[in-house]
C-alpha cells in the first residue's frame, strides 16, 4: 500500500476509536448524573425518623400573604396535634394586622414511632416549597395571589457530632 492509503486507514481507525470512546464517556456521564440526582433527592433513613423544624415566611402578596402564612401555620399546628406531636414555637414575627411575617417551630414526636413508620420529618419533608393561594379579600373585588415559603428541616439530635453534620 501507498502512504496515502495507510494514512486514510489510520484516520478511519482513529475516528472509530474516538466515536467508541465518546459513546463510552457519554454512557458513563449519564450514570454519574443519575447517581448524583438520586443522592441529591435521597434523605437518609435517619433523617426520615427525626423530628423537624418548620419555617414559614410570608412572600409576595403583602398583607394577604401574611394572613395566608398565619392560616397555614395554624393548619400545620392542628395537623401536628392530630398526630400527637409536640409543637413548640421557636420564633414568630407578626404583622400589624395579625398576620405572620415569619415563624419557626420545632415539631417532635412525643411517642417514638414504631419501626418502619416515618417520623415528623419523614412525613412533612415534601411540604417544603412555595405555597400559593388566590382569593378575593373582603375589602376588594380583585383576585389577589399570595405566596408563602415553607421549609421543613430535619431536627439535629442533641448528641450529633460536627463530623456527622459536615459529611452529610
Amino acid at each position: 500500500g501507498t502512504g496515502a492509503e495507510e494514512e486514510s486507514s489510520s484516520d478511519g481507525d482513529t475516528a472509530q476509536f474516538l466515536q467508541e470512546e465518546k459513546e463510552a464517556m457519554t454512557e458513563q456521564l449519564s450514570k454519574i448524573e443519575d447517581q448524583l440526582t438520586n443522592e441529591m433527592l435521597r434523605t437518609s433513613d435517619k433523617d426520615n425518623q427525626s423530628d423537624a423544624i418548620l419555617e414559614i415566611r410570608a412572600g409576595t402578596g403583602g398583607d394577604e400573604a401574611s394572613l395566608f402564612a398565619s392560616e397555614l401555620l395554624s393548619a400545620y399546628e392542628k395537623y401536628a396535634k392530630v398526630q400527637g406531636w409536640k409543637w413548640e414555637v421557636l420564633t414568630t414575627t407578626k404583622t400589624e394586622l395579625g398576620g405572620l411575617r415569619e415563624s419557626s417551630v420545632s415539631i417532635s414526636n412525643a411517642y417514638n414511632s414504631e419501626e418502619g413508620v416515618d417520623g415528623v420529618f419523614g412525613q412533612l419533608q415534601y411540604e417544603s416549597g412555595v405555597h400559593r393561594v388566590q382569593r378575593v379579600p373582603i375589602n376588594d373585588i380583585r383576585i389577589h395571589t399570595s405566596a408563602v415559603s415553607v421549609a421543613v428541616l430535619p431536627a439535629m439530635d442533641d448528641n450529633s457530632s460536627e463530623n456527622e453534620i459536615s459529611s452529610s
